[in-house]
């Protein structure tokens, strides 16, 4: 006598395709969160190797400790339109920033730029990407121009990295802070000299507590912040998400070379465990 095969009815497989969409209901936002904190973990790392680095660039300095706050105008023969706060490292990007074409990280070649000595020695060429500079959240490209008060548009189609050749921006906002109240802007010789100045007085706990590399998310936040007990506020009044899609969480890195993901409050300045701005009486340095 021949056994009958089994099947499944309609009614079963329905049920089947059921629950197997809510299982991928009830996983799936925990494989998003396990991702965004596996990118979070990877981009912290890449911070904490360029802010390593610091120390390096600035032994090779002698006795004027600067950071390269603005490379740009001309350098090596190569000049710009725009100078943006990337070109201390990254590479040399295939592709030119739709808003800003003449940007300086389009126009400098990979090897000249100060930070890529460490980074990645002896790199070369436009096609020449540095892991190091790229972040995997890296999901927009949104730089505010200099002197605008308008929010950037976070919804741009490309990361930074394709159009800036670089995830991660150098703290250029110290220079608006007193005693220069942005009077520097614009000239090299003199920001170098107020960096100098600044990073006489961060040392110890000030170094722990000084962002010197933020993801370029963060940047776009920050390009308005005050001090808490500041008459100004930031244009941008409220927390956004950046990258990892977690209210108002950034990878940072600071001057004594660790690096954090946090909470930070990007209409201030400064805040519980950290500064982007100089220590009081820096000034003095001068």
């Amino acid at each position: 006598m021949k056994s009958k095969k089994s099947a499944f009815t309609l009614i079963e497989l329905l049920v089947v395709i059921a629950i197997i969409a809510v299982l991928i209901a009830i996983l799936l936002p925990a494989l998003q969160k396990a991702r965004s904190a596996s990118d979070a973990a990877y981009c912290m790392n890449n911070l904490r190797t360029i802010s390593m680095t610091v120390p390096m660039y600035f032994a090779d300095q002698d006795e004027r400790p600067s950071l390269p706050w603005h490379m740009g105008f001309n350098i090596g023969g190569f000049s710009s339109s725009v100078v943006s706060e990337f070109i201390y490292g990254g590479w040399q990007h295939e592709m030119p920033n739709p808003e800003y074409p003449g940007s300086d990280t389009y126009r400098y070649p990979t090897e000249i730029r100060p930070f890529n000595k460490y980074i990645a020695p002896g790199i070369t060429g436009r096609k020449s990407k540095i892991g190091t500079y790229a972040c995997p959240a890296d999901k927009w490209n949104a730089t505010p121009l200099v002197g605008s008060t308008v929010p950037p548009d976070v919804d741009s189609r490309f990361p930074s990295y394709q159009v800036n050749g670089n995830s991660y921006a150098i703290n250029w906002y110290w220079q608006e802070a007193p005693p220069w109240n942005g009077g520097y802007y614009g000239n090299i010789d003199q920001l170098s000299q107020a960096g100098t100045a600044m990073l006489k007085y961060k040392v110890g706990g000030n170094a722990s507590r000084f962002i010197v590399f933020t993801e370029a998310a963060m940047n776009v936040f920050m390009y308005e912040a005050k001090p808490r007990d500041s008459q100004q506020q930031s244009p941008f009044q409220g927390l956004y998400k950046g990258w990892h899609s977690k209210l108002s969480y950034y990878s940072m890195g600071f001057l004594d070379g660790h690096a954090e993901y946090r909470f930070l409050d990007t209409r201030y300045s400064d805040g519980p465990g950290y500064t982007t701005w100089p220590e009081p009486n820096t000034e003095r340095g001068f």
